[in-house]
């Protein structure tokens, strides 16, 4: 069923590019203020608990409704609802609408060759960044733990990038800023950031190994040697140096186009894998 599920949900990517406008990933924001300004309105409460009472609701949810079901009528529904979960979860934007936005600023922000390659590695490498936290990181988590792991990466994700803006903001905010206004910024915050980097440790391992197989294996590996196992080493920062250090470049290579099959071709190769899995299962 995860095979299919995924297949599903691909499929529906690439041929209804307008499910872009159906995803509201701000929703999650929206729910996670309201619901802890109703249980804590002084912010008082301790910032892991908090973190509980917006989680719990939605993924309980999720569960009972996917494991409560039985018979043929059963099963129908938990593939619907799984299928609803997962491709909800995916984007918010679909693979090729944000490239399309991507290859518009490139366009439009370089001026010579050298402003033109530089505007393309960083295009490359928001590519990369963005394909893991929209697809690779909730088809991972799906995959090993079901739909309420990848609803529960969504929100976490969703959560701390939220969170990650509101940090710079108020450091941002002074420009004089020291040490001690690192410290102002709400525990909740930090914490959002934290249990985002370690729910998405394993899965931009996994992407980086995506990348390296589908493209030059040897220069990825040595790009991300010693921050592949490292429990401090910033993920978005692996995943970028993973993706673009896989590249096959030319002289006449676009950095961009190049980053998108790569994304593609890494893509494919985790639904073969789930397929060899599933058959080995079967």
């Amino acid at each position: 069923m995860t095979l299919l599920i995924l297949i599903a949900v691909l499929v529906t990517e690439t041929f209804w590019t307008q499910i872009s406008e159906l995803r509201r990933h701000q929703y999650i924001v929206s729910y996670a203020d309201k619901w802890q300004a109703l249980f804590d309105k002084n912010n008082s409460l301790n910032p892991w608990l908090v973190m509980a009472i917006v989680l719990a609701p939605p993924l309980i949810l999720v569960a009972v409704l996917i494991e409560g079901q039985q018979g043929v009528i059963g099963s129908l529904f938990e593939l619907v609802l799984s299928l609803l979960v997962v491709t909800w979860c995916l984007g918010p934007q679909s693979l090729a609408v944000y490239y399309q936005s991507l290859t518009r600023s490139n366009s439009e922000d370089t001026e010579t060759e050298d402003s033109e390659q530089q505007g393309g590695q960083q295009q490359a490498e928001a590519l990369f960044d963005y394909v893991h936290q929209a697809y690779f990181g909730v088809i991972i988590w799906f995959v090993l733990l079901g739909p309420v792991a990848a609803l529960a990466y969504r929100m976490v994700a969703t959560l701390a990038s939220r969170s990650s803006v509101t940090t710079n903001d108020s450091i941002n905010n002074d420009d004089e800023a020291d040490a001690s206004e690192y410290e102002e910024v709400p525990n909740s915050n930090r914490l959002w950031q934290t249990v985002y980097y370690v729910v998405d440790w394993i899965p931009s391992r996994l992407t980086c190994l995506m990348f390296m197989l589908t493209g030059n294996f040897s220069k990825g590996l040595s790009a991300v040697r010693q921050g592949l196992f490292d429990a401090e080493y910033d993920n978005s920062q692996l995943v970028q140096e993973a993706g673009l250090s896989s590249l096959t470049l030319d002289n006449e290579s676009d950095y961009l186009s190049e980053a998108r099959q790569l994304t593609e071709r890494s893509l494919l190769l985790l639904m073969v894998l789930v397929a060899l899995v599933s058959f080995f299962q079967f």
